[in-house]
């Protein structure tokens, strides 16, 4: 009879974690560029990402761009998701590194891409990283 107790309390618990995690929720925030981040977590999955983010480009300065993956990113263990690859409109290489835990969230984001300059005939490249924290809203 306790072993059976025992197994309803460790299935029971077992099967909680995943549903707390698949409940999220939207999270908000900045980057330590003071960039605009958000994203919303529902059903084990990262939705909706967009984040803010200054790249320097050789030649040209700093400039405002927007972190946007093409998917939604599966929260994993610990509640900890990522990506690289190319970005929405695939013109930007980006890799995304998170982690939700409660109702608060941080991790990092980068960018790089290249331009092609037709009055010189060349290209240049830009680069961005920046931390960020969130808090579910």
């Amino acid at each position: 009879m306790r072993k059976t107790a025992l197994l309803a309390i460790v299935l029971s618990l077992a099967l909680a974690a995943p549903i707390a995690l698949a409940a999220g929720g939207k999270y908000k925030g900045k980057t330590e560029h003071n960039r605009p981040i958000g994203f919303k977590v529902s059903k084990g999955k990262v939705k909706s990402f967009e984040a803010g983010i200054n790249v320097f480009c050789l030649g040209s300065g700093v400039r405002f761009d927007a972190v946007i993956p093409p998917l939604p990113m599966k929260v994993r263990k610990g509640g900890k998701f990522s990506y690289k690859g190319l970005d929405k409109v695939a013109t930007s290489t980006i890799e995304i590194k998170g982690k939700v835990k409660g109702k608060k969230g941080s991790g990092t984001i980068s960018m790089s891409n290249s331009q092609y300059n037709s009055s010189t005939q060349s290209f240049s490249g830009c680069t961005g990283k920046a931390k960020f924290k969130v808090k579910r809203k």
